[in-house]
């Protein structure tokens, strides 16, 4: 009987839970600094400051989660040939879900190039257009359905040293992806571009 209980509590559990919200297993990283491509689901803890070298790459359907209060420095490309940030590609997630008390944030530290630097989702909603990363790397992205979720963007602080980056992209991004309460800064003045392929 207690059995049971507990296998019923999980269950319940698990149905309150959003989909982005359950991730059965992850990955912290051992090295602190990101680079390249990963393949397995990914957690980015609140109690460690963390680095992105370059694009580093979510694929193979999984997800990058990053827990809330988290401060992400990104880093330029060490040999100047693009920017920097993370690319989800389609079937993978990014699963950023800050608070207002404890917000998620990215700082962007490129001063001397001006490389595109940011977010980017690739999703399976109707495609618009073709699309080259920013490394000269084409990605395939868009697709039939409409619904598709590539994740969860909120309460998000994001700060460049200069105007080139629109913050995020999205390409192919279905209507079940949720974005709100994200800020841009720059070092010039609020960057107000942005690119929405939803």
């Amino acid at each position: 009987m207690k059995t049971l209980f507990l296998y019923i509590t999980l269950l319940l559990l698990l149905a309150s839970c959003d989909k982005e919200d359950v991730i059965l297993q992850e990955i912290v990283p051992v090295n602190d600094t990101l680079r390249g491509v990963y393949s397995s689901n990914t957690l980015l803890t609140s109690d460690r400051l963390w680095y992105v070298e370059g694009w580093v790459y979510i694929i193979n359907k999984s997800s990058l989660r990053i827990e809330p209060g988290t401060h992400i420095k990104v880093l330029a490309d060490p040999a100047a040939r693009s920017g920097g940030g993370i690319i989800i590609v389609r079937d993978s997630k990014l699963v950023a879900k800050g608070t207002a008390g404890f917000p998620i944030k990215f700082q962007f530290t490129d001063t001397m190039h001006t490389h595109w630097n940011g977010l980017i989702l690739m999703g399976n909603a109707p495609q618009r257009k073709d699309f080259l990363s920013p490394e000269g790397k084409e990605l395939s992205y868009g697709g039939d359905v409409a619904e598709d979720s590539s994740g969860i963007i909120q309460h998000v602080d994001m700060n460049f040293h200069h105007l080139i980056s629109p913050g995020i992209l999205l390409l192919g991004v279905g209507s079940k992806t949720r974005i709100d309460h994200v800020m841009t800064h720059t070092q010039v003045s609020i960057n107000t571009e942005g690119y929405n392929d939803l």
